[in-house]
């Protein structure tokens, strides 16, 4: 078990700050110190902050720990993690001012707003160009370790998610996209206007994450067969008991007792999910090791809610899954108001529906005319009303389930001021291709150096992501598109016409 002494705690200023120092020292413990290379004193001396974008991905966050991990002791105490936003593609002077002190890591890669970073890890690349790697832990995990060791299980479990998507709902990836859209409750008060929620810091977020891998990455250390259901399910099914006892949701909000049984049977009952690749003629197939067997994914909620009891003690495990339990629990109750709102407007899509307001949002339903066609495809413009988690599920099912996944969604976020356009399973690769290149055509490639509209997100294996992004809340110089539910239905029926 790690041990944090209430000295340790106050020396590190606290709980949060001593579990994100102990999780560094951990992972260095593993990883030997003979096994770290020596990082330029002149540049070290230099450093005074590590810059992630805003709202990270596991991969940023395992390539932050592993950086952590490689600085020296007293280096490592000085440093705090912050989030930053890029908000011009040339001339961003906040990013000017800070990245000539800091280790910046998933994003530079392709606009630096004229800023240059002491360190910089960013594996994106400008369109057109091929990336050396595939996620920016490699990157750190390259430059800095001879070897990376019991690590490469959790880096190449990561890294393969960042290049081929298909990581599971259960995912501790998932859970942190769900966790950054979260606002949990502090206190509860008499009335609604009483109560006091808010989103966590990145200080935070950064802890509750860290404490995972390093939990991983000691019992991957110490051979635990940690996925076999003998260990796990008990510890998972305490932890989430615990949850329910102290979560202020369940007294604020009526759908808590049942999205909350659901949750606890489907991880009560999880089995293995093993590394997925896309085919290019479309289906997936399981990725295999040298020695020709699959890949079990590994870093998944039910292993680590076990794992974080086993190494931090139950009541430190405790804490840091609450957090995600209650962001899962948050994204469910989204799901079943957003589903409401579509069975109540949209029904069963055979009218049109100019923008209306709904509790969860503004509405536009259009159809897009095709001669002869059976189901006409839809198109699902949503504008959110506020911070939503996993908000996109219920939209996209919805097409899925109503209209055989023919049709398109148009998703804007109104927290993090972006858009993204998705694809029902229903519409073929052909249709979906010659609508990306002709956004990109007409609106611009936000990667290029004079920056467009739309992101097109390619997988290692060639295959278009079924979404395009229209800026996020990182890259804020993206120009906003002038497609909404109208104009795109031209857009396709230009297309298949």
């Amino acid at each position: 078990m790690i041990n944090l002494t209430p000295r340790y705690i106050e020396e590190a200023g606290g709980l949060l700050r001593a579990i994100s120092l102990k999780s560094a020292e951990v992972v260095r413990s593993v990883l030997g110190e003979n096994n770290i290379k020596p990082i330029n004193k002149e540049k070290l001396d230099k450093l005074d902050r590590i810059l992630v974008h805003t709202s990270p991905h596991l991969d940023e966050y395992l390539a932050v720990l592993l950086f952590r991990a490689c600085l020296p002791p007293q280096k490592l105490r000085e440093l705090q993690l912050e989030e930053f936003t890029l908000n011009s593609i040339n001339n961003d002077q906040l990013a000017k001012v800070t990245w000539r002190n800091a280790a910046v890591i998933g994003i530079g890669g392709t606009h630096t707003g004229g800023a240059r970073a002491l360190f910089n890890y960013d594996e994106h690349v400008e369109t057109g160009k091929v990336r050396k790697d595939s996620s920016c832990s490699m990157l750190v995990s390259k430059r800095h370790l001879n070897d990376p060791g019991i690590l490469y299980k959790a880096i190449g479990e990561i890294d393969h998610i960042d290049a081929y998507a298909n990581a599971h709902d259960k995912h501790l990836g998932n859970y942190i996209k769900w966790m950054h859209e979260s606002e949990y409750f502090f206190s509860i008060g008499s009335s609604t206007k009483d109560h006091i929620k808010d989103s966590i810091s990145p200080t935070w977020k950064q802890t509750l994450i860290e404490a995972c891998l390093a939990a991983y990455i000691l019992a991957s250390n110490d051979k635990k067969r940690f996925n076999d259901a003998s260990f796990w399910k008990q510890y998972a099914e305490d932890s989430l008991d615990a949850y329910k006892k102290y979560s202020l949701l369940r007294k604020v909000d009526p759908k808590f007792t049942d999205v909350f049984g659901r949750l606890k049977g489907n991880i009560s009952r999880y089995e293995p999910h093993y590394l997925l690749i896309n085919k290019p003629g479309g289906g997936q197939e399981e990725k295999k090791d040298k020695y020709g067997n699959r890949i079990e994914q590994k870093l998944v909620m039910p292993y680590l809610a076990a794992l974080c009891q086993y190494y931090w003690g139950p009541e430190i495990g405790h804490i840091i899954m609450a957090h995600f339990w209650d962001a899962r629990v948050q994204s469910q109750i989204t799901y079943a108001n957003i589903t409401e709102v579509l069975k109540t407007t949209i029904g069963d899509g055979t009218h049109e529906i100019p923008p209306v307001r709904t509790p969860m949002g503004q509405l536009t339903f259009r159809h897009i005319p095709v001669a002869g066609a059976s189901r006409k495809p839809w198109v699902v413009e949503f504008v959110l009303k506020g911070a939503m988690p996993n908000s996109k599920a219920p939209l996209l099912s919805y097409i899925n389930n109503n209209n055989d996944g023919n049709g398109y969604l148009i998703l804007h976020n109104s927290s993090t001021n972006n858009i993204v356009l998705n694809k029902g399973y229903g519409v073929n690769s052909e249709t979906w291709k010659a609508l990306c290149d002709k956004l990109l055509q007409v609106e611009g490639d936000s990667s290029a150096k004079i920056a467009g509209c739309w992101y097109k997100l390619v997988n290692d294996n060639g295959n278009i992501a079924g979404f395009m992004l229209n800026g996020n809340k990182a890259h804020q110089y993206v120009p906003k598109t002038s497609i909404d539910a109208d104009s795109l239905v031209g857009l396709v029926k230009e297309i298949i016409s």
